[in-house]
């Protein structure tokens, strides 16, 4: 007897299980019976689909929403972080090719290379003067100074050249309203260098914590100054100048005479030390100490000529002709006497008007100016040099000329009472008045003014010269 298992139930394939089993010959009907049992009872019929419940199904409505949000999301944060980065990208690639632009072609132009302990062959001291005149603008930036330090000289010179821009409570709020352009003008001049100063400050911070700074005092063993720390100190004193506030010109005053203890012992120190000198005294003029003013300009003269101030005046008026030792020399006695002209007027500026007696002492030393660089127009040679000096001696005798003619207008429009006083005191006032050009043409006018005009002339000052004087000085 076959076992039961072993039945081919696929015969009929129309037919259900226990049906076909009662069709095959030999199944007795009890043992059907007990199949369909153990099938009733064992077996269980099972579910295809997914069992599903209450929270599931509420998951599977959710789903859709949620994922479909969440993509949108992360797609606007790719586009957002992409944009970003290019933005990112854009600005600091700009921001550190105008750095690179700066640091080699606009600073490399207004600097210059020499060192200042320049010992070329230079009779007529042209190189000298063009150290001194660029010893505020280094000539690119300093490697020691590390990235950050480099980064802010250049923040620096962009902030001073190209300004800052205004700030926008400025521009749209109530304090800014009815200011015209040009006082908008002087108002981004102003941020500019109050934000050179700051970054200034941090680059002379900067420079001291690696030790390129200028000493307080000078060793007789070590004679040369550091020349990025002459240039940061210079710069930062040149800023505070031009911001004019008292407390600015205050701490300009201390840089400058920080510089000229500095210079004491340098090679061509005596140059460097009336150069500052000649800044300490426009400082010292402008905050209203005329007498510091005059005694830091006697100082430079000293250091430099070997006279003061007024002796220099005195030795220029009383010879016939007044000869300086050097090129050098000359230039700077001019700027001298210009520089205590200036002194002499502001001092003499009052309450109600001018005082005669600080007009006089100014239009004297103009005229020791103009006598000094009417020597230098008849400088010898066929040197590049020489040719120099005589173009710088005849600019000085044109703005020479504007000079006195300004401040014989500002004479002549006092009070007659106020100017007969003080012409019986100086013997020397009609000696000056009368070293005036004579009219060259009928057509000029008569009348105080005659004199101011003669000056003004092109050819005033070379006709004074060239001319016979009524008296001589």
């Amino acid at each position: 007897m076959r076992p039961l298992f072993g039945l081919r139930l696929g015969l009929w394939p129309g037919l259900r299980p226990g049906l076909r089993l009662c069709a095959l010959p030999g199944v007795q009907p009890g043992a059907v019976r007990i199949l369909r049992s153990v099938q009733h009872v064992g077996l269980r019929h099972y579910s295809v689909r997914p069992r599903i419940s209450k929270g599931s199904y509420a998951m599977r409505l959710l789903s859709g929403p949620v994922v479909e949000f969440f993509s949108i999301l992360s797609r606007i944060a790719r586009i957002l972080i992409s944009a970003t980065m290019v933005v990112c990208i854009i600005t600091v690639g700009s921001w550190e090719g105008a750095h690179q632009y700066v640091e080699y072609f606009p600073m490399r132009d207004d600097g210059k290379a020499l060192p200042i302990d320049d010992h070329r062959t230079d009779p007529y001291g042209w190189d000298i003067d063009d150290v001194v005149a660029h010893l505020n603008t280094p000539y690119g930036t300093d490697p020691r100074m590390g990235i950050f330090g480099r980064h802010i000289m250049r923040s620096a010179w962009i902030a001073e050249k190209w300004g800052s821009g205004v700030a926008p409570s400025h521009i749209f709020g109530r304090a800014s309203r009815g200011l015209r352009n040009t006082q908008m003008l002087d108002l981004s001049t102003y941020q500019g260098l109050s934000l050179t100063e700051r970054f200034l400050t941090t680059a002379l911070d900067v420079a001291e914590s690696r030790g390129i700074s200028v000493p307080d005092f000078q060793s007789s063993h070590d004679k040369t100054l550091d020349a990025t720390g002459v240039a940061l100190e210079l710069w930062l004193a040149d800023v505070r100048t031009q911001m004019s506030t008292p407390k600015s010109l205050s701490l300009a005053g201390l840089s400058y005479e920080k510089l000229y203890e500095a210079y004491r012992d340098a090679p061509h120190g005596n140059v460097f030390q009336i150069a500052m000198a000649f800044k300490l005294s426009t400082v010292e003029s402008r905050l209203g100490r005329f007498a510091q003013s005059r005694e830091w300009l006697d100082r430079g003269l000293n250091s430099c000529i070997g006279h003061t101030g007024q002796g220099l005046v005195d030795a220029a008026l009383s010879t016939q002709s007044f000869h300086a030792k050097t090129a050098l020399d000359a230039r700077c006695s001019v700027e001298a006497l210009l520089q205590l002209s200036r002194v002499c007027i502001q001092e003499s500026k009052g309450e109600h008007g001018f005082q005669e007696s600080g007009l006089r002492s100014a239009l004297a030393a103009q005229f020791a100016a103009l006598r000094i660089a009417q020597e230098e127009t008849h400088c010898g040679g066929d040197a590049a040099g020489a040719h120099l000096e005589r173009i710088w001696a005849q600019e000085k005798l044109s703005v020479l000329g504007v000079y006195i003619a300004e401040t014989l207008h500002v004479l002549h429009s006092l009070p007659p009472k106020q100017r007969s006083w003080f012409a019986r005191l100086w013997p020397r006032h009609d000696a000056l008045l009368s070293a005036l050009p004579e009219p060259r043409t009928a057509a000029v006018p008569d009348g105080p003014n005659m004199q101011c005009r003669e000056w003004l002339a092109p050819s005033g000052v070379a006709h004074w010269h060239q001319g016979e004087c009524r008296a001589s000085l």
